[in-house]
């Protein structure tokens, strides 16, 4: 689109916007639509999204980037999100640090080889009309919007059942210790004098 750094960066910072709502929204959804299809959504929406920003690439129209650029971070959001959590119900307390920097790790691998895939694909000359470039950046965001869509299909394979009976596994509280969380009394405690 022939922007420079700073309108560069101001395009994309709606994502960043997007994939924060969608961290405050999963947790709310994660009990009751389950990751399962919070993944397939988040998926196939970036997917979507990409395939519309490889169409704008063609005819720019930046007053349409900026929420296309918010809906791609909030289903990317939704996709991580959902994951994460589906992925360590099943860890324990004393594995939480392992699994925290083997996720890390996996995500930075798997942003890298993205980014590696996506300018490759975008530096390539070939074109059928000879101009390469928009030709190439359009192959670029389709095959990026292919592996959002196999990310989607992959997350069929979730089964919200496991992941929630894994949460009830994982948290069992006894009737006492339910009454004591925040907002809660103990069954047969003195009211709290404080005003």
């Amino acid at each position: 689109m022939g922007y420079d750094a700073l309108h560069s960066g101001l395009a994309t910072f709606p994502e960043a916007l997007g994939m924060l709502t969608a961290s405050q929204i999963v947790p709310r959804l994660h009990d009751q639509v389950g990751p399962r299809r919070l993944m397939v959504v988040g998926g196939a929406g970036a997917a979507l999204i990409i395939v519309l920003l490889a169409i704008l690439t063609v005819t720019p129209q930046p007053l349409a980037l900026y929420p296309s650029m918010y809906l791609l971070g909030a289903s990317v959001g939704l996709l991580f999100a959902s994951a994460q959590n589906a992925a360590f119900v099943t860890i324990p307390p004393s594995r939480t640090a392992d699994a925290t920097t083997l996720l890390n790790m996996q995500r930075q691998t798997a942003g890298a080889f993205g980014v590696a895939l996506a300018g490759t694909l975008a530096a390539s000359p070939a074109s059928p009309t000879g101009t390469g470039g928009a030709f190439a950046y359009r192959i670029a965001f389709f095959a990026l919007a292919a592996l959002c869509l196999c990310a989607s299909l992959v997350a069929l394979r979730v089964s919200d059942r496991q992941v929630r009976e894994a949460y009830g596994a994982a948290d069992p509280r006894p009737a006492h210790e339910e009454a004591a969380r925040p907002g809660h009394a103990f069954p047969g405690a003195e009211p709290d004098p404080r005003p």
